[in-house]
């Protein structure tokens, strides 16, 4: 057996040839259907990586899609003589043993002219054992063997012992015996090698290691030295990886896996984390014979078409943040992702930023502006101050760090504002900035500090709507209705900020003092929620055209014709690309939507992989969150492209009596719909249900004692009870 020293020279030395499974693998055990043209777009993309080995289809008693996708394939004239298919190693039984008839698998590839087979091999199954075990399966593998020599055109044979972990722990003896039965057969039969599998992520990895070193020990020492033995490991305990290397160190010649780790359960060993670790070990064929960085894109969209989700933030190697550096490139090794896939590092911007991270970073957003080292200098020392307000800062995106570059007196043109607004940072930073436009002239980054700004900036605290709450005094309250116009209450806020910041610092500041006070104590906490977790495809935001009848939501239907167009005025259009996350799950609700074209998918959780349901054209949704003032209890995202109506809440928008009528028949309105879901029927209606039940009728109190209906009179009315009971009598 090998020493440890040498296992580490053939991970270093080894020449691996993938046999890639992102086809099949991607959609074992996948709640989400795979559709024909969804596996014509995966092969393309597998075929354009330069793989040659690929594995096409596996097989059941019933027709599926892989069915439909070999004959696709074959009717283009497609199929290679590099491409495998799964077959079982038999489908049928005379009596109680199992028939000698092909299975289906092998009468596919037959008829398609697929030259590769695996047949699959299960030691550890009752049915077997009861006629034979061991030695039924010697005999049917020997049969196997002759009719794929037997047909027309073949390439490669493998045997793959699809419960090989289960058979060493519980029948090693028997894994033995097969292996050197195999070994044993004729050249002129002999298959190409063997396949294995550890189907839950579950053995020790050394102990997987022995088990692999054993195999080959066993085949060599019955003359089959050039047995290829490849590994699959699926996901399930965090020992995958380490499972596969360990195999590879103690003598299997390579892997059957897909570019991306979804599929199976938790997903597998993927080929690309295996062949970036032999990269980092220094095997320089890995580097010289793939392109890891096209390998890993590909990776990216298999892993999103099947998954129907953004790559998760701490997926190694597949997340962007693989490639960031936190540490200034401290130690030495955060430069190897980078290097293994040719990526261009960046640094992350969190409390361990320092002035020259940070100013690297933004030489990367724009190498033709001179930046500010004393402005830098305050950024980095405000880091900690950030996340102090809101541990869900994302301090990371390029927007962010150039609107942290204005709080602390910096200049940023507007055009490169805009822009990295518009590619990153997704609807609801851009619909307000949109909106902020068409209130204020001449150039924003002059009048950063002007209060009024910074309110309406915010979101949350508007010039109508100021409450601060003074080492426990009665509240500071400035309103629209005091009849001022924009500059006076622009001077009475700042004048009243003036007082606020003096009580909470208990003593005079100067002007510069204040400032810098004031956007770090009370407003860069909601500043800077506009930008926290826009994730996914491009949103890009503008001005809606749209009519006042279109917002035909019946929580609005009660507005005034002014009223509307005010909301209207407010609105912006979304394009969303698909897989743009428009809103996640505990954010504030300032936004509802209407969909006016395209689809999307609603999530029960924050990272958008709890489905709960689909909607479609003309649906609102985000209501509840806006009208409760609440966070949001769902996430959705776009399925396709999708166009969206981002309406403000009323609730910022409407003033003096008619805000207060919304409000009254808003609270109204919810108390309902809290009544209605705790009746299980009207629950399953939901609350569109709800919406639309209100939409063609209304809501009614009858007192104790009211006679609603009387027998003999026509019916007028339909009535559903929310709360209460009533009495029927018969007279």
């Amino acid at each position: 057996m090998p020493t440890r020293s040498s296992n580490w020279e053939q991970l270093k030395h080894l020449n691996p040839f993938i046999l890639d499974n992102s086809i099949r693998e991607t959609v074992v055990g996948n709640i989400r259907a795979q559709t024909l043209e969804d596996k014509l777009k995966v092969f393309q993309m597998v075929t354009d990586t330069g793989f040659s080995e690929i594995i096409l289809a596996s097989f059941g008693r019933y027709p599926r899609t892989d069915d439909f996708f070999m004959e696709e394939l074959s009717r283009k004239g497609l199929i290679r003589p590099g491409h495998y298919v799964f077959s079982e190693l038999f489908d049928t039984f005379i009596g109680d043993r199992p028939a000698p008839d092909k299975p289906k698998g092998f009468r596919i590839a037959e008829q398609y002219g697929v030259v590769n087979l695996l047949i699959e091999i299960d030691i550890c199954t009752p049915q077997l054992e009861d006629c034979g075990g061991v030695k039924i399966i010697k005999e049917l593998v020997e049969l196997r063997s002759r009719q794929f020599q037997e047909m027309p055109r073949t390439r490669h044979l493998f045997f793959n012992i699809r419960d090989y972990n289960m058979a060493m722990l519980n029948a090693p003896e028997d894994v033995e015996e097969l292996v050197a039965f195999i070994a044993s057969l004729a050249k002129s039969i002999r298959p190409k090698g063997m396949l294995v599998e550890d189907s839950a992520g579950s053995t020790i990895p050394y102990v997987f290691g022995e088990w692999i070193a054993s195999m080959v020990d066993t085949a060599r020492a019955i003359d089959w030295p050039d047995m290829d033995l490849l590994v699959h490991v699926h996901r399930g305990y965090g020992l995958s990886e380490a499972i596969v290397l360990e195999s590879l160190a103690n003598g299997a010649t390579s892997l059957w896996a897909g570019m991306s780790e979804t599929g199976a359960g938790v997903g597998h060993a993927s080929s690309i984390m295996t062949l970036a670790n032999l990269a980092r070990l220094g095997n320089n064929h890995v580097l010289d014979e793939f392109n890891l960085k096209k390998l890993r894109e590909v990776g990216c969209v298999i892993y999103e078409m099947a998954t129907n989700a953004p790559i998760p933030y701490a997926a190694e190697i597949f997340s962007d943040q693989t490639f960031e550096l936190i540490l200034a490139g401290g130690f030495g090794q955060e430069n190897e992702p980078s290097r293994i896939f040719g990526m261009n590092q960046q640094f992350r911007m969190s409390e361990l930023a320092g002035p020259a991270m940070i100013h690297d970073r933004l030489k990367a957003l724009s190498s033709d502006l001179t930046w500010d080292v004393l402005t830098i200098s305050l950024m980095s020392k405000e880091m900690p101050e950030y996340l102090k307000y809101n541990q869900d800062l994302n301090l990371d995106s390029s927007a962010t760090i150039l609107y942290k570059y204005i709080c602390a007196s910096g200049d940023v043109p507007d055009v490169l504002l805009t822009d990295f607004l518009n590619r990153e940072n997704g609807g609801r930073a851009q619909t307000r900035w949109e909106v902020l436009k068409r209130h204020f002239d001449g150039d924003y980054t002059t009048s950063i500090n002007e209060p009024l700004f910074l309110c309406e900036l915010s979101g949350r605290y508007s010039v109508e709507h100021w409450n601060f709450e003074i080492d426990g005094a009665s509240s500071i309250h400035v309103h629209k209705k005091l009849g001022l116009d924009q500059a006076s209450r622009s001077n009475l806020i700042w004048a009243l900020l003036v007082e606020v910041i003096l009580a909470r610092f208990g003593a005079p500041l100067s002007d510069a003092d204040l400032s810098a006070a004031l956007v770090r104590q009370i407003f860069v906490p909601e500043f800077m929620r506009l930008f926290d977790n826009q994730s996914g495809g491009l949103i890009e935001a503008t001005a809606a055209n749209l009519e006042t009848d279109e917002i035909d939501h019946p929580l609005l239907y009660n507005l005034s014709p002014n009223a509307r167009r005010e909301v209207l005025n407010m609105t912006i259009e979304l394009k969303c690309e698909a897989g743009s996350v428009i809103c996640r799950k505990g954010d504030l609700g300032d936004q509802f939507y209407k969909i006016l074209k395209g689809r999307c998918t609603v999530f029960g959780d924050r990272e958008c992989t709890e489905h709960i349901s689909e909607l479609n054209e003309g649906s609102f949704f985000g209501e509840l969150a806006v009208f409760r003032q609440a966070h949001r209890q769902a996430s959705v995202v776009a399925v396709k492209d999708s166009v969206l109506a981002a309406f403000p809440s009323p609730l910022d928008v409407l003033t003096g009596d008619e805000l207060s009528e919304f409000k009254s028949s808003i609270d109204q309105l919810l108390d309902v719909y809290d009544s209605w879901y705790q009746s299980k029927t009207m629950r399953r209606i939901g609350l569109n249900g709800f919406l639309r039940f209100i939409l063609f009728g209304k809501i009614i109190t009858l007192p104790a004692g009211h006679l609603t209906i009387r027998k003999g009179d026509l019916p007028e009315n339909l009535y559903f009870i929310i709360t209460g009971k009533v009495e029927i009598e018969v007279d």
